[in-house]
């Protein structure tokens, strides 16, 4: 099972989740040695969250040696989209559309870096699109159990996001660069692609 959130690191192995529709996902045992020498990138995850609508996992880049701390990170998300605001009236809450990757590749504040493609997630059918925010943070709707904040992305970040359909909820999947950059960006997706591409359905 995947410790609740701040409960330290865990390493490679396939994980239940409290995510609703349920889910596991398996972690694989990789190291990737940077050209210098340092850990680019280790499968070690932090947990900042496991509640039943929403997964956030946090990995360190560019490690000094094993097992450390990163100068940069990237993210791996899931999220049930329950509601999202409607960019026409701010603050008003409406049910997510049928073709969600599509409605979010058009909100203010987000350039398309890659189309939206069909994929398949655990079996079902899906759509993968890369996004970058411009100077403003966009959020797409409340994440449910979740006061303090939204589900949506800081400014000037990229993220590759993929919207899969799963017994009738909407789940948004995710993987976000904390570094701008498109090189950085780009090793993060690499690592990380093959967490998103294990996700079974329950």
């Amino acid at each position: 099972m995947l410790g609740a959130a701040d409960s330290g690191a865990f390493g490679p192995g396939t994980y239940t989740t409290t995510f609703q529709p349920p889910l596991t996902f398996t972690l694989v045992d990789q190291t990737i040695v940077g050209a210098n020498g340092t850990i680019a990138y280790e499968s070690i995850g932090e947990v900042d969250a496991n509640m039943p609508a929403w997964i956030d996992i946090a990995f360190g880049f560019d490690k000094p040696g094993p097992h450390g701390t990163g100068a940069w990170s990237g993210d791996f998300g899931i999220n049930r989209i329950d509601k999202v605001f409607d960019p026409r009236q701010p603050g008003t809450l409406i049910d997510p559309p049928k073709d969600l990757a599509t409605w979010i590749m058009k909100l203010p504040g987000l350039t398309v870096a890659a189309p939206p493609k069909a994929i398949e997630i655990g079996g079902l059918d899906g759509a993968q699109l890369d996004v970058v925010t411009g100077n403003k943070d966009v959020t797409i709707g409340p994440i449910p159990g979740v006061t303090e904040f939204g589900m949506g992305f800081g400014r000037h970040r990229p993220a590759r996001i993929v919207v899969v359909s799963v017994d009738g909820h909407q789940v948004l999947i995710t993987v976000g660069a904390k570094d701008n950059s498109a090189d950085h960006f780009k090793r993060v997706v690499g690592a990380l692609q093959p967490l998103v591409d294990s996700i079974v359905w329950q």
